[in-house]
């Protein structure tokens, strides 16, 4: 028996030390990307860049899903930028959009997952958060209203002056914020990939349509983000779990995580979170359906 629990650790610190081999140079690159980005844009600015897209309410709905899904944000970010956009006045779909679609891809998680499971996976996955952005986005333009804000004031903090400042400030807090919930999830998904048998897997997350959805909700209620999720991904696909049920997990999961559906209750009432809740996980499933139907 302590044998057999003996084997069982190594094995699983085998995997961990080859999962973090493979993700950790990507996972840099990202942070390197993100931060490049962070250190030009600030909150205000994508407040602005938003409230400034021409049209009505399709091509802002449209402009704020590719924005959010474009620019990285932290979740506890989302709240002074739609505290922005909902006291300008612009519709609750275009809010809707921009906090559905940037939770559940970014910059950093982008070139991860393009560069340690496959570009095509990548690629997908960003054009699906902003797909569902822009589909929940249009609908919520037409079920919800201003009623449906809790409208508060907020104090925005400024962020460092300077290019320089701040690219180096948001590497290191990207670093540290990063890696402090990265590397557990390494560990867990080196431990699920030494003692999860190839029969579980076929049994709960098989081939079929049914194991996209319960793939869906799993990843609903788990804290897991765009990033942190990654290592699981890469266990799970390295016991055979088919893409389409993996790509259901990681939709669901990032666009669900509980930093993502804190920002959402600060601000809109109990029906439209739901309504949030909802988005994410059925344009997980209907998504996921694609891609397996497409690949």
């Amino acid at each position: 028996m302590g044998k057999t629990v003996v084997n069982l650790l190594i094995q699983a610190l085998a995997n961990s030390f080859s999962i973090f081999l493979n993700t950790v140079p990507w996972l840099l690159l990202g942070i390197i990307a993100s931060s490049l980005i962070r250190a030009l844009v600030t909150e205000k600015q994508i407040g602005s860049i938003l409230k400034k897209i021409p049209g009505g309410t399709p091509v802002s709905v449209f402009g704020a899903a590719v924005i959010g899904a474009t620019i990285p944000m932290c979740s506890c970010k989302l709240i002074p930028i739609l505290l922005i956009l909902l006291a300008s006045g612009i519709s609750i779909g275009v809010v809707i959009a921009f906090s559905v679609s940037s939770p559940m891809i970014s910059v950093t998680s982008f070139i991860l997952i393009s560069g340690s499971i496959s570009p095509r996976f990548g690629i997908f996955a960003y054009l699906a958060a902003i797909i569902i952005g822009i589909v929940s986005g249009l609908f919520a333009a037409l079920i919800f209203s201003k009623k449906d804000v809790r409208f508060q004031k907020t104090k925005e903090k400024e962020g460092p002056k300077g290019f320089r400042n701040a690219f180096v400030e948001y590497t290191k807090r990207q670093t540290i914020g990063i890696f402090k919930v990265f590397i557990p999830f390494i560990f867990l998904a080196g431990f699920l990939q030494a003692i999860v048998t190839g029969d579980i897997v076929s049994t709960f997350l098989g081939q079929g349509p049914l194991s996209v959805v319960f793939a869906a909700l799993i990843g609903l209620p788990l804290y897991v983000t765009c990033t942190s999720s990654i290592p699981l991904l890469i266990a799970m696909l390295n016991k055979g779990v088919a893409e389409s049920v993996v790509m259901a997990f990681f939709i669901a999961g990032a666009g669900t995580s509980i930093p993502a559906i804190g920002a959402v209750v600060t601000i809109l009432r109990g029906r439209v979170v739901i309504y949030y809740i909802l988005s994410c996980l059925l344009g997980a499933i209907a998504v996921s359906f694609v891609y397996g139907f497409l690949f």
